[in-house]
């Protein structure tokens, strides 16, 4: 039996080129008093055609189609969680499906059983679909923050290795992208240190006693934020030794599951050299 009360109201796509099928899906939907608003396709190319023009919460597909399969609407609706509908013993499609960007699938079964587990499989793909876009949102937000601020903006993962920076740190060190990214804070800015051992940076004595290297371990350790550290290393910036001060914060940050350390660096150099 489903359970009326903790269902909600979706907006769904049904495609299926089988009468029998679609008749069967309607009969369950209306007899368990769904409150789904929905539209049947017959085949892929009437799918198609329905979303040129309208948006749904959920696709729900069977794989093999008259004119086509599952693939082709995964392919045109990626911004759509879509649940593939195969035969019982065809768990290789549904592996497939599901590498090509299908949310969930549901096997079939002669005595119809599979509608059953319908509205907890939407359930969970809509749930999914707002995780993904608010993570989505959050990626965006920090886009726009790294590309906003006027201070040096790095992102390391948990291995240290810096994988986004923004222009105010490139300009101020003069190295590309390839010169900074996934490589340690201490390569990535270009520190001399780095420079003496074949692994770089993190590979010599010194890096020991790095205060970058510090500070985005203690986070990736502890949890905890670093505030106002001032950090003065020695750099290699276009040949010459320079040694600039920085005034560095961190805070951890999750992205994609994973712990990431957000490095702040404001150059307070002149400052430094006013006192």
């Amino acid at each position: 039996m489903v359970e009326i009360m903790k269902v909600k109201k979706y907006k769904l796509l049904l495609i299926e080129d089988n009468k029998l099928d679609r008749m069967a899906f309607k009969r369950f939907i209306e007899t368990a008093g769904l409150p789904y608003d929905y539209t049947v396709a017959g085949s892929a190319s009437q799918a198609l055609e329905i979303l040129e023009s309208e948006q749904f919460d959920v696709i729900i597909s069977d794989y093999s189609l008259g004119d086509g399969t599952a693939l082709d609407i995964l392919d045109f609706a990626k911004n759509i969680p879509i649940i593939v509908v195969t035969a019982a013993d065809a768990e290789e499609t549904a592996v497939n499906a599901w590498k090509a960007g299908a949310y969930d699938y549901i096997a079939k079964d002669f005595g119809l059983d599979y509608l059953q587990a319908i509205p907890r499989i939407i359930e969970s793909a809509v749930n999914r679909k707002k995780i993904e876009d608010a993570l989505n949102r959050k990626q965006k937000n920090l886009e726009a923050i790294f590309d906003a601020v006027p201070v040096g903006m790095l992102l390391a993962d948990e291995n240290m290795m810096i994988t986004r920076v923004n222009d105010t740190i490139r300009q101020k060190v003069h190295r590309d992208y390839p010169q900074i990214i996934d490589r340690q804070i201490g390569g990535a800015l270009g520190c001399v240190n780095s420079t003496q051992a074949e692994k770089g940076c993190g590979h010599v004595p010194a890096c020991s006693q790095c205060l970058f290297q510090q500070a985005i371990e203690s986070v990736l350790d502890t949890g905890r934020s670093v505030r106002n550290l001032d950090v003065h290393p020695t750099l290699k910036i276009n040949g010459e030794q320079v040694t600039p001060w920085f005034r560095m914060s961190t805070e951890l940050a999750t992205i994609d599951a994973r712990k990431h350390v957000v490095i702040a660096l404001d150059d307070i150099t002149e400052r430094k050299k006013a006192e």
